[in-house]
């Protein structure tokens, strides 16, 4: 559960995400290399926000798991956020409407503007 590895003693959890589409392990250090450049060449953090893991650097398919609960988003029953996570729109309602929560789902840090 997300409450045991957010607790006060989650800085000790290994979390590893694994693309739904090839199987492989989800790195992306490719891209996060890439971002990390342009945003210190830039000197703007805004590049960094295009990273994530809703995407996988080895077959360059996006996950098509909700962000929520982490079941396949199947036709059109999906949100996408700006940060490029995405889920079942009742998933997303009631994380950011009727909990209230302002930050993505997926841990990202994105904010939310409600």
């Amino acid at each position: 559960p997300w409450d045991d590895i957010m607790h006060s003693e989650g800085d000790q959890s290994l979390i590893q995400l694994f693309c739904d589409k090839c199987g492989g392990l989800i790195a992306n250090e490719t891209s996060k290399e890439k971002f990390t450049l342009e945003a210190q060449r830039t000197g703007n953090d805004n590049p960094l926000k295009k990273f994530g893991y809703w995407y996988c650097d080895a077959c360059k398919k996006p996950n098509t798991l909700c962000v929520v609960c982490e079941r396949p988003i199947k036709e059109l029953s999906m949100v996408l956020i700006d940060c490029g996570h995405q889920g079942h729109f009742s998933c997303l309602k009631r994380w950011f409407l009727e909990e209230g929560m302002t930050e993505c789902p997926a841990g990202c840090l994105n904010n939310i503007d409600i």
